[in-house]
């Protein structure tokens, strides 16, 4: 789990959730930091325009939303002989 500062100084627990972001310019894998029952549909469509992305190099970058095509969740795992993917853990 990472730790955010917020703009008061209170720290904000987050999850690193594995992704590949597809924009206009191509795709690239990283990951996202989502809140710790946040789903990546769920930070997509709430009010933030832009989001921080690390990349593989642990570098990290402020992405605006309006940019992204489509997003790939690619940590998760598929439950043994379904075909479906859980849309949080545990689901």
């Amino acid at each position: 789990m990472a730790v955010f500062q917020g703009y008061g100084g209170e720290q904000k627990p987050k999850r690193r959730v594995g992704v590949e972001i597809v924009t206009e310019e191509g795709g690239v894998q990283g990951h996202l930091f989502l809140n710790p029952n946040e789903r990546v549909i769920d930070m997509m469509n709430d009010q933030r325009g832009y989001v921080a992305f690390e990349h593989g190099d642990g570098t990290i970058e402020i992405i605006s939303k309006g940019l992204i095509r489509r997003v790939r969740p690619v940590d998760q795992a598929r439950p043994e002989g379904s075909g479906e993917i859980p849309l949080m853990p545990g689901t």
